[in-house]
């Protein structure tokens, strides 16, 4: 069952990465039931998403609501990745966790972190050449995110990262595109991997 070993692999690892899939309902239904199998079992700080970091003041204030107030995220089309014709799917994720924070508590619930670039994706276009620099930019930027938001504060912190499956890989890749120079990009997961070397499974 993949909860069970979603489960099992937190028992092991501080570090869960789980691969999203644009556009795909499933893995936003499978990452809610990571959330509670990882708080049953090892326990879990934090969860780390691929929302632009401007975003995180409404999540904050949503995860504080009670009784629950989606209308705080359903005005948000980011915060909910409107744009993959998912919102539905984003919207359940996020109600799991804060049902599993009512019944945690103030003092152990999860920080929900919305790690990814400011307005990204950008709002209006782009030349290709600023477009690669951005996305080259955007997992270094998630890993110092992750870094001041959680680990700098609990470098034991337990932490379940749902992002893009290029991001839960070892190593990195090289970027180009029409009329620009190479762009190299270190993956998420290996910027942590880097730190916390035993630490790290991903899914």
């Amino acid at each position: 069952d993949p909860a069970e070993l979603i489960a099992t692999a937190g028992r092991r690892h501080r570090m869960v990465f789980i691969g999203d899939v644009q556009g795909a309902a499933g893995p936003k239904e499978l990452a809610g039931r990571a959330v509670e199998a990882l708080v049953g079992g090892s326990g879990l700080g934090a969860v780390v998403l691929e929302i632009p970091a401007d975003e995180q003041p409404y999540l904050d204030r949503y995860f504080l609501t009670d009784p629950e107030n989606a209308a705080l995220l359903l005005s948000r089309p980011r915060a909910l990745r409107e744009a993959e014709g998912v919102s539905r799917a984003y919207l359940d994720l996020n109600r799991a966790m804060w049902r599993v924070n009512q019944e945690l508590g103030a003092d152990e619930a999860i920080r929900v972190i919305a790690a990814d670039l400011p307005n990204w994706p950008p709002d209006r276009a782009l030349s290709p050449n600023r477009a690669g620099e951005l996305y080259g930019q955007r997992d270094a930027f998630m890993a110092a995110r992750v870094d001041s938001l959680v680990l700098a504060r609990h470098s034991r912190a337990r932490i379940l990262f749902f992002v893009d499956g290029l991001r839960t890989m070892r190593g990195g890749a090289a970027l180009q595109t029409g009329g620009t120079g190479l762009v190299e990009i270190t993956w998420l997961a290996e910027h942590v991997r880097a730190r916390f070397p035993r630490d790290v499974y991903g899914i």
